[in-house]
């Protein structure tokens, strides 16, 4: 594989929300965890304020041993739940990252050439609200669209764009230790 040395630790949150999810980033961090992918938000994309988990991270990120989160910007539903239905009201990105990583995603045609790659019509892509207009997310974007992992084939996210955007990170990290923390 690409990172043969590498250590994948996977934790998952309680779906009913609660104290599990932020146990779960302590228990990652505790395992030495340098980098942490994020493919879960607690709201809907209806609204664009940063949110107290959103906070979490961002504390996390800033305290000893400076883990990097990298946060899917969630994938656009409209007010029905009907995932990649057009619903104006239902782009916002989902997690805000002031000391982390946001990534939407990108439909790749799986096409030679990156020129007819475009933005994965399902990607949350609205910015959040701020005093100045002035905070653009999601940071960047990697593949979403007919992603094959776990087993399955042509599985769609942008959870699946967060951890291959972690992975790239950890590797980055890997190569240049002096990255750490930063």
């Amino acid at each position: 594989g690409v990172a043969p040395d590498a250590t994948v630790d996977l934790a998952s949150p309680d779906p009913q929300g609660g104290g599990a999810y932020a146990s779960a980033e302590a228990w990652a961090i505790a395992q030495g965890a340098e980098v942490i992918a994020n493919g879960w938000a607690w709201v809907d994309g209806s609204g664009s304020t940063v949110n107290g988990f959103d906070m979490y991270l961002d504390y996390l990120s800033v305290q000893s041993p400076y883990p990097l989160f990298v946060s899917s910007a969630g994938n656009r539903n409209a007010s029905n739940g009907t995932p990649c239905e057009v619903d104006d009201d239902y782009h916002y990105v989902q997690n805000h990252l002031y000391n982390g990583l946001v990534v939407g995603g990108y439909a790749d045609q799986g096409t030679a050439v990156r020129t007819d790659d475009d933005f994965w019509d399902c990607s949350s892509y609205r910015n959040p609200a701020t005093t100045n207009g002035d905070w653009e997310l999601p940071d960047f974007v990697a593949p979403a669209d007919c992603l094959d992992a776990g087993g399955k084939t042509c599985v769609d996210g942008t959870s699946g764009a967060a951890a291959i955007a972690a992975g790239v990170a950890a590797l980055v990290l890997d190569a240049s230790s002096a990255l750490s923390g930063w």
